[in-house]
């Protein structure tokens, strides 16, 4: 694979969560398998500076998490400060092996800085037969003075799953994920506004693993979700969070458009704890019980010329199932496209009720719109 294509596929979750990454590559006369400096590119309006070509080595050990990377600072470092850091840490990745929430000292590099960096993997990605990572260096004393993941806030639990039944399966999960599940083994919030899953085998509707790995897993569902995307939670009309490359993004569950929300898990509790009735798109006149979601009829991405949506609590399973067969028929209508519904016997009861219009327009976008 070319390096262009390399990069591209390696900076993809670096710019879903800040934009674009500036075209102009920062290197040296002397390169840095010469001696020279480590060569840089930036997204220099978050101040963001990443290392681009330490991947390629051949000689870079994999790091604990079994990956080849490049090293990544936010914000803390300017441009020369980064250069030498990044060049003495491609060095040492060449001959020693690291990994996520690894610590170096650096005293001896920049005394300006430090003494002592933390790793911290940023993103994860499959190019070609390889997995490829981009760990962000952060300040040691910075970083112990950050909320720790285990202590995300969350107010408004109305639900707790059972105890984990499935250690294994637990073992398996990114840490901060696994962090999560060990403080409480998933979770809803605001009778259904977010239903987080636990690793456990029953009830099925609330196990992570049946969503993930189960012979109806999400992946099996849509061709927008990847066996790598973990569908960690859900709203309550069934938009499911998934959890990529460290990143949480949303699928849109009746189009199968998938959207970026958070940068990681942490981003994303923090935007549910400030205004969950917004950021989670919530219903509370609409309180669900522990297995339910709220199916929506004329679907929110229509447009009709009815007098609104009739919402309806029904089985998580018979809304999962409806919206992913509702986003497989659909894929290929244009935005304004009108589409017919015909309402089929063995559709859930609570379905059939609400199914009283046959005609709508996909909205521009094809987004859900309350």
């Amino acid at each position: 694979m070319k390096a262009r294509e390399h990069y591209q596929a390696l900076f993809a979750p670096l710019e879903a969560a800040y934009g674009p990454v500036d075209q102009d590559t920062m290197t040296s006369v002397i390169g840095f398998s010469a001696g020279g400096p480590v060569s840089l590119r930036t997204i220099e309006r978050h101040n963001i500076i990443v290392t681009c070509e330490l991947s390629q080595y051949p000689e870079q050990k994999r790091t604990t998490d079994g990956l080849k990377y490049e090293f990544l600072s936010k914000g803390w470092l300017d441009l020369d400060q980064a250069r030498k850091l990044f060049t003495a840490l491609g060095a040492l990745s060449m001959d020693e092996v690291l990994g996520d929430r690894h610590t170096v000292d650096v005293s001896k590099i920049i005394k300006s800085i430090g003494p002592v960096v933390r790793l911290k993997l940023f993103s994860k990605t499959t190019i070609g037969r390889g997995e490829y990572g981009i760990y962000q260096v952060v300040d040691e004393k910075i970083a112990s003075s950050l909320p720790a993941e285990r202590s995300m806030k969350r107010t408004g639990i109305t639900f707790t799953g059972p105890e984990v039944d499935d250690q294994a399966f637990l073992a398996s999960l990114p840490s901060a994920l696994r962090a999560v599940l060990e403080e409480s083994n998933g979770f809803i919030l605001l009778h259904g506004a977010l239903h987080v899953r636990g690793a456990c085998a029953e009830p099925e509707w609330h196990s992570l693993r049946h969503a993930w790995r189960g012979a109806m897993a999400f992946h099996e569902l849509y061709d927008t979700v990847t066996p790598d995307d973990i569908p960690f939670a859900q709203d309550c009309a069934g938009d499911q969070f998934l959890l990529r490359n460290g990143h949480v993004v949303r699928l849109l569950a009746e189009t199968g458009e998938v959207e970026s929300v958070a940068i990681d898990l942490q981003d994303f509790f923090a935007k549910v704890e400030e205004d969950p009735e917004e950021f989670l798109n919530s219903a509370p006149e609409h309180p669900l019980q522990p297995g339910q979601l709220l199916h929506a009829y004329p679907p929110f991405c229509m447009r009709s010329g009815g007098p609104g949506y009739s919402l309806r609590p029904c089985s998580a399973r018979e809304v999962i199932m409806f919206h992913a067969d509702f986003a497989k028929q659909i894929a290929k209508v244009p935005d304004g496209g009108e589409i017919k519904i015909k309402v089929s016997p063995k559709a859930p009861h609570s379905s059939r009720r609400a199914m009283n219009k046959p005609c709508g327009q996909i909205r521009p976008g094809k987004r859900r719109e309350k």
